[in-house]
């Protein structure tokens, strides 16, 4: 792998919201690997296009700053390009962990008034899809759901195609205030009671995973191996946000496998 020798610092990134990081990234080495996903390889400068796309899309259907949308998917690059879509538009993600079921997913919808979520579809490891639908009724605010893969066009938006029509549409990007603005919402377990939304700001987040840089002196010529659940702070801080602020590659799994993990290491 070829040397970058980009070494990103706090004072380069504390002031910028977490939408603003991707695009700094791209700017300096658009065609380093961002994400390797089974045989799939993208860029740095693909994955901010795909996500500057697709959050000229939301904006057109009604996703606004402000405005909390779930996202209810397992690791992959459709994660990453949701995620940082919503953050340039100043959208609060409501993280959903892909293996909840019905309980845990209806109290977050309704917690966090989620306006859309981002959903796999035809998944062999779960039937996450069915699930919102069955909810759907019963949840007004929520006004979209988006998949992943191929789903009910009746009933659903696609990813893919929201990205499409994306590219030819104009972002208007709104103002973040990162010390402010909330980035997302991630939910306690709830062992003690009803689960309850952390409120994370733009800043907490960047501040965050910038803690995780320090504390392993990691550099753009590290490749991160993600096994994480990354709708859990954990993996939310150190395999999507700190990788892609310091300019860093991601392998992911979909789901932790030892043999795939030696694999993939």
């Amino acid at each position: 792998m070829k040397k970058l020798g980009v070494t990103t610092t706090y004072k380069d990134v504390e002031h910028l919201a977490v939408g603003e990081t991707l695009a700094r990234s791209a700017s300096i080495v658009p065609d380093q690997i961002a994400i390797s996903f089974r045989q799939e390889l993208i860029t740095y400068k693909a994955l901010d296009a795909q996500s500057t796309a697709l959050a000229a899309s939301l904006q057109e259907i009604g996703i606004t700053k402000g405005d909390r949308v779930a996202i209810y998917l397992p690791s992959c690059p459709q994660l990453y390009t949701a995620f940082f879509a919503l953050q340039k538009i100043g959208a609060i993600v409501a993280w959903i962990n892909a293996a909840y079921k019905t309980h845990e997913l209806r109290f977050i919808l309704n917690n966090s008034q989620a306006k859309a979520i981002f959903v796999q579809n035809r998944s062999p490891r779960s039937d996450n899809f069915r699930l919102v639908e069955e909810l759907r009724g019963g949840i007004p605010h929520l006004s979209h759901v988006i998949t992943v893969g191929e789903g009910d066009a009746n009933a659903a938006l696609l990813l893919e195609d929201l990205v499409t029509a994306g590219k030819k549409k104009h972002l208007a990007v709104p103002s973040i205030n990162s010390q402010q603005d909330l980035s997302m919402l991630i939910y306690t377990s709830g062992t003690t009671g009803v689960p309850k939304g952390s409120m994370i700001t733009h800043f907490q987040v960047v501040r965050g995973a910038y803690s995780y840089v320090d504390g392993i002196r990691a550099t753009a010529d590290d490749i991160f191996l993600g096994i994480l659940p990354m709708t859990h702070s954990y993996g939310c801080g150190s395999t999507l946000v700190q990788p892609v602020m310091i300019q860093a590659s991601v392998s992911l799994l979909e789901a932790f496998n030892p043999e795939e993990a030696f694999k993939l290491i």
